[in-house]
């Protein structure tokens, strides 16, 4: 009890409990009818943090705080003869520890704040104290004459311990001195100490640190170096992944620093330029931090790396295949779900490079409940906490207008918080972009591949190309002009048609206006823009299994076409001429390319192991037969359906450097085994990437409603001849017989591309023997055309502003 620690402090030094005796109804202790144990601080504590001045309870209620002092050790400061004591301390609370060490002197302000703490509250008129208001100088008398130096010559360091670990652990009993600012701040405490999903509490403290460090692209004579930086007084919080720092006077959280393989702890002068220094370095910025003495600089210095080499080891090094996060096994994942599940009281964060508010998550919409901004608007209403982070594009080149996006998320709710990145004139980044697709709902789901959350990412497995709400409507012939029905309101923007609009031939404007464009007057057929992107299967590498002669396949999936603006018929826009360029590049022109380094090295042996293949489909629009290519939007990497690669990432430059675009991906392996054949041969294939290859073959191949195509040995002779290459073949051949669609292997010039389009295709001429043509098609696999425009040179000329542009760009 408080009573029981009267008396003066060990050596002659007073430091007495009496002075902060509370009477006994003021004495909670652990609160009665309290489960000890209780629940802490949930994560949604870091959206509504406070001054810590005026932060409130920060340690769970019902769990205790503890204290223990495990030892001393003395030092000698400065000039000063008599040597100082350091108390290492040792605290508990719940599941949560911690250590720090504390001097003499710190103990002592302690108690003087505590002091006045309860003078002051005993004259608040409103306060429990007020009772007692007649006390208030007897109280002041007893304030405890503390002395001038450290703690004295007593000759018995182990009873100073016993007495400062029960003085302390007394004065957490009482939630009156245990709740307030000062002992909060002695104790390295604040309101993200104990939350669970923030992990272990670390070091925390008040530190003056320097501004600037940040590593800006082009800008390294200012802002990396010291040149003009000022000091600013924060909240330093180090956890087991990052550490981060908040503003005291507001609670706001300023900077996180994450711990990653570039991430190390320097302490002095020569490291720092700054007496009582500590840097932090990682990849993105150098963070410098003063403390008050050397003995102080070591000590965070220390307990920063200990904290990182400990708990954040997994973030410290790069992993297998370089991957930045460490394997984890039992993940359960899928790789399609119907429902993603509800969160009623958590947090979802999004981040996307494209995202259109109003776009409907489920079709046909017949009412507003699916569309994104309203779910998001609803679910922010219900305290969830929706986090943004879109591309912020350089508006002179690409028009996917995110600040409109930012804007009409933002006056949804004050629970949606919207962030694009990045600033372009700070950062200096103009070349390059956010890519990656997630979405993470309560730090426990994660959805992530190549999906935008945007106009023209919509299909299902019959990708239609029309849709029209009334099937027996009459269709109606092409008019000069058509007029919206008076009843559509003018700034509607829901209209779904715009989803599947064409971008080759016309890239998406005027949302608001589906009466205007093209597909009005009967020129653009309408499309649907998102599919498997390609998926490949095989050993390690092409140039061993061929020349093992063992059994080996690898099936390419590529657009057909580049997503740009431009009417290929017309020899396409430059964009698309540039994408085709390096793409062709890539693949068979040129002796670096893939498939002439294959011939280099076994001839056209290269035919019986890779496959390129592109998607098409065909349709009806208003009587008219129509096609078009599906294009290929997702990421997707499936090897001896056992692994499997699902992200964001393009197979390019831009994407696999590191360096330019963002990207995520998951690699995903198999411990699941099911029985399947490899070449003719048993084999133990995994579940995941098994059923994902299998679905894919099934919709490519249409085999969905006819069993006797057997699409379960990817590496046989009789699947890839016979079954894969005839098919995309057939398909290609019939599609380029009745639409004489574009690209194709026919055109190889431009003069050829004008002989070609001249022709009216037979569906135009002859519908009736198209249609019997067309049925003949089998699933959408169709054979890339590696011949197209082969003569001619697809670079954009350099007068264009698509030839201004770095070649890394297209790359």
């Amino acid at each position: 009890t408080m009573q029981a620690l009267a008396g003066p402090f060990p050596g002659g030094s007073s430091l007495d409990a009496w002075d902060l005796r509370l009477d006994g109804d003021e004495l909670d202790g652990l609160r009665e009818g309290e489960e000890p144990g209780g629940p802490l601080y949930p994560f949604l504590v870091v959206y509504d943090l406070k001054p810590l001045k005026s932060q409130g309870p920060v340690f769970a209620k019902g769990v205790p705080v503890t204290v223990r002092v495990e030892g001393t050790e003395r030092y000698t400061s400065g000039s000063k003869v008599r040597s100082n004591t350091l108390y290492s301390l040792h605290l508990t609370h719940g599941d949560f520890t911690w250590t720090m060490k504390k001097k003499f002197k710190n103990f002592q302000e302690l108690h003087r704040d505590l002091l006045r703490h309860k003078i002051f509250m005993s004259f608040l008129p409103l306060s429990r104290f007020a009772l007692h208001g007649s006390r208030a100088e007897a109280t002041s008398s007893e304030m405890p004459a503390l002395p001038h130096g450290s703690e004295g010559t007593s000759r018995r360091p182990s009873s100073k311990q016993k007495y400062l670990e029960c003085y302390l652990n007394s004065l957490l009993a009482v939630s009156f001195y245990r709740n307030y600012h000062a002992m909060a701040e002695f104790l390295d405490v604040s309101q993200l100490s104990f939350i669970p999903d923030l992990g272990p509490k670390g070091l925390e403290g008040m530190i003056q640190k320097r501004s600037g460090g940040h590593r800006i692209q082009g800008l390294n004579c200012f802002g990396h170096h010291q040149i003009c930086y000022r000091w600013s007084k924060r909240w330093l919080v180090v956890k087991d992944s990052f550490l981060l720092y908040l503003k005291p006077e507001s609670g706001i959280i300023s900077f996180v620093l994450l711990f990653d393989p570039g991430f190390s702890v320097l302490v002095g002068k020569k490291s720092t330029d700054t007496k009582y220094g500590v840097r932090l370095h990682n990849n993105t910025r150098t963070l410098v931090l003063k403390c008050s003495s050397y003995r102080q600089a070591c000590w965070w210095g220390k307990e920063i790396t200990n904290l990182a080499e400990e708990k954040g080891k997994d973030f410290l090094r790069l992993h297998r295949h370089q991957a930045f996060a460490p394997l984890r096994e039992g993940t359960p994942t899928r790789w399609w779900c119907v429902d993603g599940g509800q969160c009623s009281q958590g947090s979802g964060s999004l981040s996307a490079p494209r995202l259109s508010p109003e776009i409907h998550l489920k079709r046909p919409a017949q009412t507003d409940d699916y569309r994104l901004d309203i779910i998001l608007k609803h679910k922010a209403e219900d305290g969830v906490r929706v986090c943004v982070l879109l591309f912020k594009e350089v508006e002179l080149a690409l028009g996917i207008n995110s600040d409109y996006s930012k804007r009409a998320l933002m006056l949804l709710h004050p629970n949606i918080k919207v962030m694009r990145h990045p600033d372009h004139v700070s950062s200096v980044v103009f070349l390059w972009a956010h890519h990656e697709k997630l979405v993470v709902v309560d730090q426990c789901v994660a959805f992530l591949g190549g999906l935008d959350l945007a106009y023209g990412r919509w299909d299902d497995h019959q990708y239609r190309l029309s849709d029209l709400p009334f099937p027996m409507a009459i269709p109606l012939p092409p008019t000069p002009s058509l007029e919206p029905p008076s009843d559509l309101a003018p700034n509607q923007q829901l209209w779904l048609g715009k989803d599947y609009s064409n971008l080759i031939t016309k890239d998406w404007v005027q949302l608001d206006r589906p009466f205007e464009g093209d597909w009005a007057k009967g020129r653009n057929p309408l499309t649907l823009l998102w599919g498997p992107c390609w998926l490949s299967w095989g050993g390690w590498q092409l140039s061993c299994g061929g020349g093992e002669q063992t059994p080996f396949r690898v099936y390419v999936m590529l657009p057909l076409l580049p997503g740009f603006e431009g009417d290929i018929a017309e020899g396409g826009g430059n964009s698309i001429q540039a994408i085709l360029h390096f793409t062709y590049r890539t693949l068979c022109r040129g002796d670096a390319s893939i498939l002439c380094r294959l011939k280099a090295a076994m001839g056209d042996e290269w035919k019986n192991y890779i496959s390129i293949c592109g998607v098409r489909t065909h349709g009806e629009l208003n009587g008219s037969l129509i096609t078009e290519l599906i294009y290929v939007h997702s990421k997707l990497l499936i090897v001896d359906d056992r692994q499997v690669i699902i992200g964001s990432a393009n197979i390019n430059d831009r994407s696999l450097l590191g360096k330019r675009d963002s990207e995520l991906a998951v690699l995903a392996e198999d411990t699941e085994l099911v029985p399947s054949l490899m070449a003719g041969e048993p084999y133990q294939a995994g579940k995941f990437a098994l059923s994902l290859r299998l679905d894919c073959f099934r919709l490519l191949l249409g085999t969905s409603s006819d069993s006797s195509i057997e699409i379960q040995d990817p590496a046989s002779d009789h699947f890839f001849h016979e079954v894969w290459k005839a098919t995309a073949l057939a398909n290609a051949n019939i599609y380029d017989q009745v639409f004489r669609c574009l690209p194709t292997n026919s055109v190889q010039s431009h003069r050829a591309l004008r002989e070609y389009v001249a022709v009216e295709s037979l569906a135009s001429v002859r519908p009736d023997l198209a249609r019997q043509h067309l049925a003949q098609v089998r699933g959408h696999v169709v054979q890339f055309p590696l011949k197209f425009m082969a003569q001619e040179s697809l670079l954009p000329p350099l007068s264009s502003k698509e030839g201004m542009i770095p070649v890394e760009v297209w790359t």
